[in-house]
Protein backbone atom coordinates (compact mmCIF):
# COMPACT_ATOMS: atom_id res chain seq x y z
CA UNK A 1 0.00 0.00 0.00
CA UNK A 2 1.58 3.02 -0.40
CA UNK A 3 0.33 7.01 1.03
CA UNK A 4 -1.74 8.51 -0.72
CA UNK A 5 -3.74 11.83 -0.39
CA UNK A 6 -7.40 11.67 1.00
CA UNK A 7 -6.79 9.25 3.71
CA UNK A 8 -8.61 9.33 6.49
CA UNK A 9 -8.84 8.58 10.73
CA UNK A 10 -10.30 8.97 13.55
CA UNK A 11 -10.35 8.90 17.54
CA UNK A 12 -12.96 8.59 19.57
CA UNK A 13 -13.31 9.57 23.46
CA UNK A 14 -15.50 9.70 25.90
CA UNK A 15 -14.75 12.81 28.73
CA UNK A 16 -14.23 11.00 31.72
CA UNK A 17 -12.05 12.54 35.21
CA UNK A 18 -9.35 10.55 33.45
CA UNK A 19 -8.70 13.28 30.50
CA UNK A 20 -10.05 16.72 31.85
CA UNK A 21 -8.14 19.14 31.87
CA UNK A 22 -8.42 19.53 35.70
CA UNK A 23 -6.57 15.94 35.12
CA UNK A 24 -4.26 16.15 32.33
CA UNK A 25 -2.90 20.16 32.98
CA UNK A 26 -4.89 21.21 30.06
CA UNK A 27 -7.97 20.62 27.76
CA UNK A 28 -6.25 21.45 25.02
CA UNK A 29 -3.61 19.19 25.62
CA UNK A 30 -6.48 16.44 25.56
CA UNK A 31 -7.76 17.89 22.15
CA UNK A 32 -4.06 17.92 20.97
CA UNK A 33 -3.69 14.45 21.71
CA UNK A 34 -6.63 13.09 19.88
CA UNK A 35 -5.49 15.13 16.89
CA UNK A 36 -2.48 13.29 16.98
CA UNK A 37 -3.94 10.02 17.42
CA UNK A 38 -6.33 10.29 14.65
CA UNK A 39 -3.93 11.63 11.90
CA UNK A 40 -1.28 8.89 13.26
CA UNK A 41 -4.27 6.10 12.78
CA UNK A 42 -4.96 6.93 9.19
CA UNK A 43 -1.29 6.71 8.15
CA UNK A 44 0.38 3.69 10.39
CA UNK A 45 -0.98 0.92 7.71
CA UNK A 46 1.19 2.67 4.88
CA UNK A 47 3.89 2.63 6.95
CA UNK A 48 7.31 0.49 7.58
CA UNK A 49 7.05 -1.43 10.92
CA UNK A 50 8.31 0.42 13.79
CA UNK A 51 7.70 3.67 11.98
CA UNK A 52 5.70 6.22 13.69
CA UNK A 53 4.57 10.51 13.02
CA UNK A 54 5.46 13.16 14.59
CA UNK A 55 3.75 16.82 15.00
CA UNK A 56 5.82 19.64 13.95
CA UNK A 57 3.30 22.00 13.37
CA UNK A 58 0.04 22.68 14.59
CA UNK A 59 -2.56 25.34 14.31
CA UNK A 60 -5.22 24.81 16.60
CA UNK A 61 -8.28 26.67 17.72
CA UNK A 62 -10.13 25.18 21.06
CA UNK A 63 -13.66 27.27 21.24
CA UNK A 64 -14.93 24.93 24.28
CA UNK A 65 -15.09 22.85 26.94
CA UNK A 66 -16.32 19.14 26.86
CA UNK A 67 -18.30 18.14 30.23
CA UNK A 68 -17.74 14.71 31.37
CA UNK A 69 -20.20 12.38 29.80
CA UNK A 70 -19.15 13.93 26.51
CA UNK A 71 -18.26 12.00 23.60
CA UNK A 72 -15.72 13.70 21.53
CA UNK A 73 -14.98 12.03 17.69
CA UNK A 74 -11.53 13.91 16.17
CA UNK A 75 -11.22 13.34 11.92
CA UNK A 76 -8.68 13.23 9.92
CA UNK A 77 -7.65 13.88 6.06
CA UNK A 78 -3.91 13.50 4.86
CA UNK A 79 -4.22 16.61 2.50
CA UNK A 80 -0.76 16.61 1.19
CA UNK A 81 2.64 14.51 1.13
CA UNK A 82 5.94 16.14 0.47
CA UNK A 83 8.60 13.55 0.52
CA UNK A 84 8.54 12.78 4.49
CA UNK A 85 6.27 15.33 5.66
CA UNK A 86 2.28 14.64 5.73
CA UNK A 87 0.31 17.24 6.01
CA UNK A 88 -3.48 16.82 7.64
CA UNK A 89 -6.87 18.68 8.29
CA UNK A 90 -8.21 17.33 11.37
CA UNK A 91 -11.16 18.76 13.26
CA UNK A 92 -12.86 17.42 16.40
CA UNK A 93 -16.35 17.54 17.41
CA UNK A 94 -18.04 16.81 20.82
CA UNK A 95 -21.60 16.22 21.58
CA UNK A 96 -24.02 13.53 23.10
Amino acid sequence: MELHIGITGVDEVEVTQANTAETVGSGTLAMLASMEKAAYASVQPYLDEGCGTVGILLNAEHLAASPIGMHVRTESELTEIDGRVLTFSVRSYAGG
